[in-house]
């Protein structure tokens, strides 16, 4: 920092370049720089006032301005001497070189060249920490106009779509949009509410897929009336006073952009954790506006085409991709379920066939997209499966599991469909060979061992979920799973003696009849003949040789101090030692013991 600091006061460009350039190759991956604070302090004051450029007759190059704010972006990595970058001034500086400035335009304008784009991502980059490392500044940022910035630019960035810097520009502005959104619920709902986000952050999906540069295409369009059938799920009418909400445009043919390229793996990842931000906590009255549902009712369209895009060799960014999109899902109201199901008579065409795989005995099995069941293409909701089964292994990968099981239980409420797909694939009807519940390989066995695992943080979850498909009965739910298992979860709803939840009226009262085995009502597994007496098997004389035996071990427990054995009236009863040819008569059925101190 020294030597930066007497490049600056000497006033050379080259040299301040070379020192800039210096200190953050040295730097770049530190992020404790053990200088004193007051040197920070100097360091960054220095560096401000010259991007300000006020008390300057020649702003710095642009060059130097990447580089300064590269050194700014370091330095804020810590907390400590960091006061006059998160001070209204600071902001403002790094507001202006972000172009997010209230009094600037706020816009790219044509094309920037690579050197001006260096400038405004290292900016955004530089306030990305600062919002990191202290929350309250979402609001503070927010007051400079930096959510009406990032809006503006997001409406601009589909224009440079073809051009080297657009997936670096929008990553780090779709992120410091995630943090801004994510410290504060006032930031959230101006964004969606103000400045249109949630229809900003589709239009830019719609570039990303399909290389559009407007918002010209299905995501971006109002939907028009559909002639598919409305659901009869119970959740319909939670949401809009009792209104059905307004489906989407049905098509025959769905082009999907397989396979999804890394980088767009990486923005899509970013868009939706901003949608995870928009949805939460958004109207948990259901009252919503039909413009609302029809954002909503997108949202979940677009999920339901990045599940079935997504590259079937499972790379990290794919997978991370797919628990974003349960993310999504968990917040969206119930009476949006619908739009996870394509039509029956939809023709999906990837470019390459086998993209989801079924659930076969707990393994996975490549199968086509034209899944359909009960006249509903059900290949998002098959996609779900396979991330749950990849989850469960083994071994158990609790990354995102949660997210993916509270995913299928909101879609499961909400779609008589979904549930009953989802029933048939995680609790097949049980067979006379079938293992205990939380045994074997099965999906069921996984999901019901997930109940009491304890350490996957999925527990509760994975239990409401198969309350659910159960339709909130307790008998059912005993069935499939056991006594022991489900009774946390009964104990938690007052069921424990069995009864149907008060929410069970709300399913479809169609019959699911299935043909199952007797079931061991404490294991969840088929009923087995009961096992032969030993005593069956024995003379009189050896009954009373095994009494004898067992006579002499209560005794010795007695003597030890173990036990005491009491009669029935509640008096100590004394048993001779072990080894004695005479016993005296054991107590009565009626006694009882009690453990020692």
């Amino acid at each position: 920092m020294e030597r930066v600091l007497s490049a600056i006061e000497d006033g050379k460009e080259g040299k301040i370049s070379k020192a800039l350039a210096e200190f953050n190759d040295k730097n770049k991956s530190n992020f404790q720089l053990g200088e004193a604070t007051e040197t920070r302090r100097n360091f960054i004051r220095a560096i401000l006032d010259h991007l300000d450029g006020s008390s300057l007759d020649q702003p710095w190059p642009l060059k130097i301005q990447s580089l300064s704010l590269a050194s700014l972006r370091i330095a804020s990595r810590e907390r400590e001497g960091t006061q006059l970058l998160t001070s209204s001034k600071g902001l403002g500086i790094l507001s202006r070189c972000a172009r997010l400035f209230l009094d600037s335009s706020a816009s790219l304008g044509g094309p920037p060249s690579n050197e001006e784009v260096e400038v405004v991502i290292e900016a955004v980059k530089c306030l990305c920490n600062l919002v990191l490392n202290n929350h309250d500044l979402a609001t503070d940022c927010s007051e400079i106009g930096c959510l009406r910035g990032l809006s503006s630019h997001l409406a601009q960035l589909g224009q440079f779509k073809n051009l080297p810097f657009f997936n670096n520009l929008t990553f780090f502005e779709l992120r410091l949009l995630f943090l801004l959104t994510a410290c504060g619920a006032q930031e959230r709902a101006s964004f969606r509410d103000d400045h249109n986000g949630i229809a900003l952050l589709l239009h830019l999906t719609d570039t990303i897929l399909f290389n559009t540069p407007f918002p010209s295409t299905e995501l971006s369009q109002a939907p028009p009336t559909s002639t598919l059938p409305q659901d009869q799920s119970p959740s319909t009418q939670s949401c809009a006073s009792g209104s059905v909400p307004p489906p989407l445009s049905w098509e025959t043919t769905w082009n999907l952009p397989c396979p999804i390229t890394e980088d767009s793996c990486t923005l899509l990842c970013e868009i939706l954790k901003v949608f995870f931000n928009q949805t939460l906590h958004w109207k948990k009255d259901g009252s919503y506006t039909e413009g609302e549902l029809q954002l909503l009712n997108k949202v979940i369209l677009l999920i339901r085409m990045l599940l079935v895009s997504v590259s079937p060799n499972h790379t990290p960014s794919c997978l991370q991709l797919l628990i974003h999109c349960s993310e999504v899902l968990v917040n969206a109201p119930e009476c949006c379920a619908h739009t996870i199901l394509f039509p029956a008579q939809a023709t999906v065409m990837p470019f390459y066939s086998g993209l989801i795989s079924s659930l076969d005995n707990g393994r996975l099995r490549c199968c086509q997209l034209d899944v359909v069941y009960e006249g509903f293409n059900v290949a998002a909701v098959l996609a779900l499966l396979n991330l749950l089964s990849l989850k469960l292994g083994p071994p158990v990968d609790p990354k995102g599991l949660p997210s993916v099981v509270t995913a299928m239980a909101v879609l499961s409420r909400g779609n008589r469909v979904v549930r009953k797909f989802l029933k048939s694939e995680i609790l097949p009807a049980i067979k006379k060979d079938a293992d205990v519940s939380e045994q074997g390989t099965t999906l069921k066995s996984k999901v019901v061992g997930l109940m009491t695992a304890g350490k996957h943080g999925a527990e509760q979850v994975s239990a409401e979920l198969l309350f659910v498909l159960c339709k909130g009965s307790a008998d059912k739910l005993i069935r499939h799973t056991g006594y022991g298992n489900a009774a946390g979860l009964l104990l938690g709803r007052g069921l424990l003696g069995g009864g149907t939840s008060a929410e069970a009226a709300n399913y479809s009262s169609d019959s699911e009849a299935e043909e199952e085995a007797d079931v061991d009502l404490m294991t969840g597994g088929p009923s087995k003949p009961p096992e032969p007496s030993p005593l069956s098997q024995m003379s009189p004389e050896e009954i009373e040789q095994e009494a004898d035996k067992l006579q002499s071990l209560f005794a010795k427990l007695q003597e030890g101090g173990v036990i005491q054995l009491l009669d029935s009236s509640g008096k100590p009863v004394q048993l001779p030692g072990g080894g004695q040819s005479e016993k005296s008569p054991l107590p009565s059925s009626s006694s009882s013991s009690s453990l020692g101190d």
